[in-house]
């Protein structure tokens, strides 16, 4: 048993060695009054905090059931009540009752909702380049998401200011999901878009994208100036009304969020850092805006080698074209004008 507890050095020859027993029967003098009360105050600490844990794990663990609860209920429970009474209402009124398959879209249409919000907000290659600001898939998708997330979110978080920052996480995630490609949904495959158009208030998102004249997708310009100016102004005041709840109210947390929704505002009117892909896009793919002009460079020195001025020629003349064409994305070299004078006079004077 000796080696369980630590050793201590020899004693000198004309001292005892000190041993547990000893020691423990040393409690029995005054010294052990002062054990005692150490270790009463030790314990009076550890059952103080104890209580506190339990009441605050008690709060959480109640929270967290609430949560969990109410995401049972809204994205599975809701999902298969309607199932059924939709069934219901079929069978009751002789019309065929809806396939199971249907619930199991449903539920499927909640997860890839989801993965396609963690894609946008990661930027991932695979929703790059869409033209429009919101596709109707993607206005299906944001729905789906946040409707029922706000009722498990308005109902489970019991702090005020957590509670407001809902708001943020939507401005933001409407921020992150511009121009970006969405799969294909179930409701608008199976309702159809023309049907979706016809729902009051929400119908308006569902418009299709403007065409230009030769039946092209135009290019989308964001919002208007004047759209632009009123959403920063109103941004700006709820900024300042955030400065004046942090600063002078001492509502630091409250303050924050609205903060944060001030400039998610800003966020939004931004202009989107892809509209110059996108403007590639609205073109179609023989237009000089896609020509390679790295492939016809390489043509050009080709042509010179061979002594093919024919060649040179018409390569020059599509070079001008491209160079025009992408003046947003890439400069007129200077090269050009040193190997190739006499065939970009016009734009080497």
């Amino acid at each position: 048993m000796d080696i369980l507890f630590l050793q201590t050095p020899p004693a000198a020859t004309m001292v005892e060695a000190p041993s547990w027993g000893k020691a423990l029967l040393g409690l029995l003098s005054g010294v052990g009054v002062v054990w005692l009360v150490v270790m009463l105050v030790m314990v009076l600490i550890l059952s103080r905090w104890s209580n506190k844990l339990e009441v605050s794990g008690t709060k959480r663990a109640e929270s967290i059931a609430r949560s969990g609860v109410s995401v049972f209920m809204w994205f599975f429970v809701l999902p298969l009540a309607l199932f059924i009474l939709i069934n219901i209402f079929a069978i009751v009124n002789g019309l065929g009752a809806i396939n199971i398959i249907f619930f199991g879209k449903w539920i499927g249409l909640t997860f890839s909702s989801y993965w396609w919000l963690i894609q946008c907000a990661i930027g991932a290659d695979a929703v790059q380049g869409e033209i429009a600001n919101y596709s109707p898939d993607a206005v299906v998708r944001l729905i789906w998401v946040f409707l029922p997330l706000s009722f498990v979110w308005l109902r489970s978080i019991k702090v005020g200011w957590l509670r407001w920052m809902l708001l943020p996480l939507i401005i933001g995630s409407l921020v992150v999901t511009r121009h970006k490609k969405a799969g294909e949904t179930f409701v608008t495959a199976e309702v159809g878009i023309e049907n979706l158009r016809k729902i009051p208030v929400i119908g308006s998102l569902f418009e299709p994208p403007p065409t230009a004249n030769n039946g092209q997708l135009a290019p989308n310009k964001g919002f208007s100036p004047n759209v632009r100016k009123i959403v920063a102004s109103i941004s700006a005041i709820v900024m300042c009304i955030g400065i004046v709840v942090a600063l002078y109210f001492v509502k630091r947390a409250i303050g924050l969020v609205i903060i944060l929704v001030g400039l998610g505002g800003f966020l939004f009117i931004a202009p989107s850092s892809v509209n110059k892909e996108l403007k590639k896009l609205t073109k179609d793919k023989d237009h000089a805006i896609n020509t390679n002009i790295d492939s016809l460079l390489q043509k050009m020195k080709e042509f010179k080698t061979a002594n093919n001025e024919l060649e040179l020629y018409h390569t020059a003349q599509k070079l001008k074209e491209a160079y025009k064409a992408q003046v947003e994305f890439i400069k007129f070299p200077d090269s050009l004008c040193i190997e190739y004078r006499n065939y970009f006079y016009d734009r080497c004077q």
